[in-house]
Order: C-alpha cells, then structure tokens, then sequence
C-alpha cells in the first residue's frame, strides 16, 4: 500500500498550525528539526491522511494540512485506519512506526478546550497518527510513502 507526502510542516510553539516547507529532516528518536514537538515523547512526529482535511469542521472552515499541527501530510492511504506497531517509510530512508492513533480517552475534554478557545474541533483528536522516527532523514513534498515494508 503506497500514497504520497502532499505537505510537510513545523512550527517553534505548540498549539498552533504548522507552516508548509518544501521539507523537513526527521531525526532518530527525536523528531523533526525546528519543531516543538520534536523530543518530548514516543510521540515525535504527527501524520494525517489528506482526507482528513476533506470532512467536518475542516471542509466548513477550508483547513489546510498543517492546520491540525500536522508533520507530515499523506493523500493516497487513510494512515489513521492502520494499526498502532506499523512500521513504514517515507522517501528513500526514513522509517516511522506508528505509537497511537488519536489522542487517547480524553476526547470530550479536549473538545471542550478547543471550543472554549474558539478553535475548530480538532480532526486529529480522532484520526490523527504519532509516531516514533526509527530512522531518520529527509521527507520532502511529493516522496513516496510506503506501508509494504
């Protein structure tokens, strides 16, 4: 099973959208260079499916990737309906296994906090995938992003 990176983003600070690069370099362990997520848990890197941007809230309010605080952006492959263990690569080196899929049993309340704050509910809470960098290296708009691995 095969898709596509359709957008990679980072941003300094946390709780807001990501800006769009061209690419962005995963590290070993880590995570994304330039980002503030990077580091912090088994949790390093954040990758939605472009579909996600195509329902809900985020077609009523026109969301970009990156938007949702998205690392990596994927069209071809819903990547929230694989399974948490999942290994597999994206470009020509980097390799991601998948540690959750959405954002545990706290839902509601993350939900609640998004309204309160006049933020859109936040798609990822649900489809949203985090994985551990296994492998580092570059990932750039339009490498390949393979699940037969």
């Amino acid at each position: 099973m095969k898709g596509k990176v359709v957008n990679c983003a980072i941003s300094t600070e946390r709780g807001v959208p990501k800006n769009s690069v061209q690419c962005i370099e995963l590290i070993e362990n880590y995570g994304a260079v330039g980002d503030a997520h990077a580091g912090l848990s088994q949790r390093q890197v954040s990758v939605s499916s472009l579909s996600t941007y195509s329902k809900g809230i985020a077609k009523e309010l026109n969301l970009k990737p990156g938007d949702y605080a998205d690392n990596i952006t994927v069209e071809g492959i819903d990547v929230y309906k694989m399974s948490v263990g999942t290994k597999f690569k994206v470009g020509k080196e980097v390799v991601l296994q998948i540690v959750e899929i959405g954002k545990g049993p706290n839902e509601h309340l993350e939900k609640s906090r998004y309204l309160q704050f006049n933020r859109p509910y936040n798609q990822m809470l649900k489809e949203g995938v985090f994985c551990k960098v296994l492998k580092g290296g570059k990932v750039c708009i339009g490498d390949i992003v393979d699940f037969d691995i």
